[in-house]
């Protein structure tokens, strides 16, 4: 990894709490609180991140991938009580929204699946907006290691 980003609370930012732009590649941004601005986390021209058990709360938007923003996973991340949208990604980019190794999609709490098998991960997808692309693991509770729980 070229950069560790962790438990951190970052809050109340005019535009970004964390934007990762042309060529900020291969980070790792787990375990942070991203609270109160426009755009949680904004991925732009950037490849290779994983950004996992975070708390994306209280944003215009929580996560956005735009402009070649391609391979990189999000999963494990509560996004909660964004006012406009938990997550949007440009068309055609490859994002992974969940960890296929693991299951582990993300919360989101606006999921209005449901969960027939009770094994906590709900049995129809999560639409990322305008992307056709989509988080096949939601998870139906917030992980409890992510720091919005404690």
């Amino acid at each position: 990894m070229h950069n560790t980003i962790s438990h951190n609370m970052i809050s109340n930012n005019q535009r970004y709490n964390m934007y990762l732009t042309t060529d900020s590649d291969t980070n790792q941004i787990s375990f942070n609180i991203l609270d109160t601005s426009i755009w949680g986390i904004s991925i732009q021209g950037s490849r290779n991140n994983y950004v996992y058990k975070n708390c994306i709360q209280n944003n215009d938007i929580g996560i956005s991938c735009r402009s070649d923003a391609i391979l990189n996973y999000i999963y494990g991340n509560a996004l909660v009580n964004n006012f406009l949208r938990n997550a949007e990604e440009d068309k055609g980019l490859t994002n992974l929204w969940y960890n296929y190794s693991t299951g582990m999609g993300n919360y989101w709490d606006n999921y209005t699946g449901t969960d027939g098998n009770h094994d906590g991960i709900g049995d129809t997808p999560y639409e990322i907006y305008h992307a056709g692309n989509r988080d096949i693991y939601p998870l139906m509770t917030p992980p409890l290691d992510v720091p919005c729980n404690q």
